[in-house]
């Protein structure tokens, strides 16, 4: 058994992530899954039920005409959105109580998230025309590792983080020499423990790593790196005062694109004031 592999299960110990947003995840990847399906399996947890049509009527998502009921909520936002509600809310309630550290804490991390998921959707949709949903996905998933870590191995967890702020290497190789693996490789095995797309998996191993190639940029890979530096730049950093500069191809990319990504950034303020708003009721 990995390292990794380890960790994930002591993890599941302490905490079983939801059951019902892991099916919804892995239904709404299934071909044929209909809107009855979904809500058959949700109306299971009537709580559940509750935060997420409080959460699908709020700013975040300014939908015309409130959703009164989950089949509507499904139909206003499409599949894929409700996932990521779903996906976003069981995130928080399963990490959101971890302890930090000096330089971190569950709250940071939590926005962190939140920040790049919601700044990699308006990549994929402002700067290169797709849809986002699933890039929205990868960006609230990428530093799902650390939360696990952050759960089972806190006191490694710091050493690195406490390391990586000094200024002493990646966080990465960091957490390697403390704990023996990363929160990338926790966070892969964790997606494909979770049976979630394989390209989820493969974002959250390679989010540390720049693209070889320009056009890789126009993947969701791409999509979250784009967005992890926005969203530090920005203020939400996962390490309070730790933002690192961007590699030669990415900072090519912002030259190339600096008027789209001025007005993109603006946008991206705008919607982070929403969500900070929905998740302080």
């Amino acid at each position: 058994m990995s390292i990794a592999s380890t960790i994930v299960a002591e993890a599941n110990e302490l905490k079983t992530f939801p059951h019902v947003a892991l099916k919804i995840c892995q239904l709404t990847g299934a071909e044929n899954t209909s809107v009855k399906e979904l809500e058959d399996l949700l109306r299971v947890d009537p709580v559940l039920v509750s935060r997420l049509l409080r959460m699908v009527n709020s700013a975040y998502y300014g939908l015309r005409h409130p959703a009164e009921s989950v089949a509507k909520a499904i139909v206003y936002l499409g599949m894929k959105n409700l996932r990521n509600v779903v996906m976003l809310d069981a995130i928080r309630g399963s990490f959101l109580s971890t302890s930090g550290g000096s330089s971190f804490s569950s709250e940071r991390l939590f926005l962190h998230a939140t920040a790049v998921g919601t700044c990699a959707q308006l990549v994929a949709r402002r700067i290169y025309g797709l849809p986002g949903e699933d890039a929205f996905l990868a960006g609230i998933l990428h530093d799902i590792g650390l939360m696990i870590e952050a759960q089972v191995r806190p006191d490694q967890l710091q050493q690195a983080v406490d390391r990586f702020v000094a200024g002493d290497g990646g966080l990465p190789v960091l957490e390697h020499s403390v704990i023996g693996t990363d929160h990338c490789e926790i966070g892969a095995f964790l997606a494909e423990s979770w049976q979630f797309p394989p390209e989820i998996g493969e974002v959250i191993r390679c989010h540390h790593e720049e693209p070889a190639r320009m056009e890789e940029l126009g993947q969701t890979r791409g999509f979250v790196l784009i967005a992890e530096h926005i969203a530090a730049a920005s203020g939400y950093e996962e390490f309070e005062g730790k933002v690192e500069a961007p590699g030669k191809l990415l900072e090519s990319h912002f030259h190339d694109r600096s008027e789209d990504y001025r007005l993109l950034a603006e946008t991206f303020a705008e919607e982070m004031k929403k969500a900070e708003a929905l998740f302080q009721n």
